[in-house]
């Protein structure tokens, strides 16, 4: 029997919404919605939401629970992330969030992210074989698990979000921490490549021309991106304002993360991402 399910993140840098229809021939997207809300930046220079942000929240929650009920959604699972759980105000703005929603909005931690982001990763058309080292650089956070299949060998989350970047908000200790760790789990599981999810290094790999770039290749154009104006980049590369300005440091990180680990390149499945990941969950709830 098809059953619709709607999967709801709520990130540093913006809130995602993913319907999808799903049935014994498994996942369809519906459709899929993006609003720049930037929850991060109130929370990484003042440490609360604030109510001019919360209220954009609780709007844009309204607005999911609209598109759910239009498209007949029997389920919405929502999950909030680094700029929510770091706030001050963040349990009290879930709430009410998630009273506009339907649905609860439960704030999780870095570690239980990548557990999420490698159920996608393992599934739904992103399978990879293997043991891998995943990592989503978000607004907030830079999240990374070393995977097999859908099943998490080890998880580790770091402060090194886009957002967070803008707002000179990034630890000198947190980067080594970042560093040391992906150089680790490289050398004791063997892994040469590194394997990425998440809006960012979606752009990243559209704008290289590829599903898997190469460490020479994306350090080139982080070299360039960061020479240019978020205005220049929007021109250049068609992004949008919310995009043009995150996707320097964005790219900063992923080549970071390359060179720590040693990795020869980077991969980027398809219909990988928190949402994903979500929805898979539902599915194999009964």
């Amino acid at each position: 029997m098809e059953k619709r399910l709607a999967a709801v993140d709520i990130g540093s840098n913006a809130a995602r919404l993913l319907i999808c229809r799903t049935g014994e021939s498994g996942a369809e997207k519906v459709m899929a919605a993006r609003i720049p809300l930037r929850l991060g930046s109130p929370v990484f220079m003042r440490g609360e939401i604030g109510e001019e942000s919360g209220m954009k929240l609780v709007q844009c929650m309204r607005g999911f629970r609209w598109l759910c009920e239009s498209q007949g959604v029997d389920r919405i699972r929502a999950r909030a992330t680094s700029a929510m759980r770091e706030a001050r105000d963040g349990a009290e703005w879930a709430r009410r969030g998630g009273a506009e929603l339907g649905a609860e909005i439960r704030v999780i931690d870095g570690r239980e992210e990548a557990a999420i982001l490698a159920k996608s990763v393992g599934g739904m058309g992103g399978k990879l074989d293997g043991v891998g080292v995943l990592l989503d650089v978000g607004g907030g956070s830079a999240d990374a698990c070393v995977f097999r299949g859908v099943e998490v060998l080890e998880a580790e989350s770091f402060g090194l979000g886009t957002v967070r970047f803008l707002a000179g908000a990034i630890l000198e200790s947190e980067r080594r921490r970042f560093g040391g760790w992906l150089g680790r789990v490289a050398r004791e599981h063997g892994v040469l490549e590194l394997t990425a999810c998440g809006g960012n290094i979606r752009r990243l790999g559209k704008i290289l021309g590829g599903g898997k770039i190469r460490a020479a290749e994306l350090e080139k154009l982080r070299g360039k991106l960061a020479g240019m104006t978020a205005q220049e980049r929007a021109v250049e590369f068609g992004l949008r304002a919310d995009r043009a300005d995150v996707i320097a440091p964005a790219a900063e990180i992923y080549c970071e993360a390359l060179r720590s680990g040693g990795f020869a390149a980077l991969r980027i499945p398809r219909n990988a991402g928190l949402t994903d990941g979500m929805i898979r969950e539902m599915t194999e709830q009964k």
